[in-house]
């Protein structure tokens, strides 16, 4: 499974729980925007970037890292580029951890600017 593979996956599992909770749902019809869904809950429209993580941090049993760059807009040491997320760009992330089938909903607040975060599920 490649990484649009895994993306689509967990898209269409937050679609399903996003209907399930009655959670209104749309979709950009193309991919020049920076999030992949509109979640529309409780009045208000949240531009909504999903995360498939599946990777354990290598130094912490238990935790899974969310990365939350992508390499095309911001300028990096090695000629590369890279970017990560704003508040202009998207409201929040949802990541979705398959190992667990569970889902943790972030503000963008929480990780604008950030190259990734981690989250713990065991002790």
């Amino acid at each position: 499974m490649d990484t649009n593979d895994k993306g689509d996956i967990a898209c269409q599992k937050v679609i399903l729980r996003a209907l399930e909770k009655g959670i209104g749902v749309s979709r950009p019809i193309s991919d020049a925007s920076r999030y992949d869904l509109i979640l529309d809950k409780d009045g208000k429209l949240y531009r909504t970037q999903i995360k498939y993580c599946d990777g354990e941090r290598s130094n912490s049993q238990g935790s899974i890292a969310i990365r939350l760059q992508s390499d095309n807009k911001k300028p990096i040491k090695n000629g590369g580029r890279r970017w990560t997320y704003s508040i202009e760009e998207i409201d929040v992330v949802i990541a979705y951890f398959p190992r667990y089938d569970k889902f943790c909903w972030f503000e963008v607040s929480m990780i604008a600017d950030k190259t990734a975060i981690t989250v713990r599920f065991e002790k």
